[in-house]
């Protein structure tokens, strides 16, 4: 494991999306990330705003829902915020 990758790992429980964000892209710039990575990074892209980064990266990692994390998409549903209710 790299250190961009526990840096990641790391932000990513402290919910620090930017520095979670950064050390994933950076990360995977050396080797491909696991499943559960790329979730987070996915996750992380959401948090930012950057849903146009979030979708692909959850299809890439085998989530088929919508880019959000599932309860924000529940949340949203809730609401009438999101057509993917």
């Amino acid at each position: 494991m790299t250190a961009a990758l526990q840096e990641a790992r790391d932000a990513y429980q402290r919910h620090d999306w930017v520095r979670a964000h950064a050390g994933f892209t950076q990360a995977q710039s050396e080797s491909p990330l696991t499943t559960d990575d790329l979730s987070a990074l996915a996750d992380a892209a959401w948090w930012l705003g950057r849903s146009d980064k979030a979708a692909p990266r959850q299809r890439m990692s085998g989530n088929t829902h919508a880019a959000a994390p599932q309860w924000a998409s529940l949340s949203m549903c809730q609401v009438g915020r999101t057509p993917y209710c």
